[in-house]
């Protein structure tokens, strides 16, 4: 790592040096005080809120993808992740091929659907159909569009092999894939509630 020449000068000046030492050592502490090592897995902490910008930043994604690429989830480049984004409650006015009809079956199962017009054969379905261990699907959900950009991290999901089933979309002949994901942490129980509470 090389400091910028302006940046070196500046930790020169006794004041400004004093000031980003409170900085650093006052944000040390406030993560600290709100850390527990039990949540942290491998970058994110469950049930922290997230945006897809920070997502893909903490998955060491080289850039961010444009959004409407994502959608409600995507595949990395080196296929060594594919995180999922959930809006649980979806606004009436949407498109009939974003009507997802994704849910809760408990605290640990979700049923989930793949992004319209794919089949059990398109590449994203074979990536989770083929999942092996050094891969990782984590799961973020927000209630509604009004919570705004941010997504609770819900911890990684693994897929049922055994529930894939090609589908079409509500009111339409679009394909889709539905299938069950197991949360590799159960969702704590008020924030469960508070998620698929209409």
């Amino acid at each position: 790592m090389q400091l910028l020449p302006d940046f070196e000068q500046l930790l020169q000046e006794a004041e400004f040096k004093r000031f980003l030492l409170d900085v650093m050592h006052h944000s040390k502490q406030a993560f600290l005080s709100d850390f527990n090592p039990d949540q942290y897995q491998d970058g994110f902490v469950l049930y922290r809120k997230y945006t897809r910008s920070d997502v893909f930043r903490l998955l060491r994604w080289e850039e961010n993808p444009v959004a409407q690429n994502v959608g409600g989830y995507i595949v990395s480049q080196d296929k060594t992740n594919c995180p999922i984004f959930v809006t649980y409650h979806k606004s009436e006015d949407i498109a009939a091929t974003t009507q997802y009809e994704d849910r809760f079956l408990s605290p640990s199962v979700m049923e989930w659907f793949s992004k319209s017009k794919r089949k059990l054969s398109s590449p994203d379905v074979q990536y989770l159909q083929n999942l092996n261990p050094t891969q990782r699907v984590p799961l973020f959900v927000q209630k509604n569009n009004d919570e705004g950009i941010e997504f609770y991290y819900l911890g990684n999901v693994e897929p049922r092999p055994n529930t894939f089933v090609q589908e079409s979309m509500p009111n339409s002949n679009t394909p889709v894939v539905k299938l069950h994901f197991d949360l590799n942490s159960p969702v704590e129980e008020s924030l469960y509630t508070y998620l698929i509470d209409a």
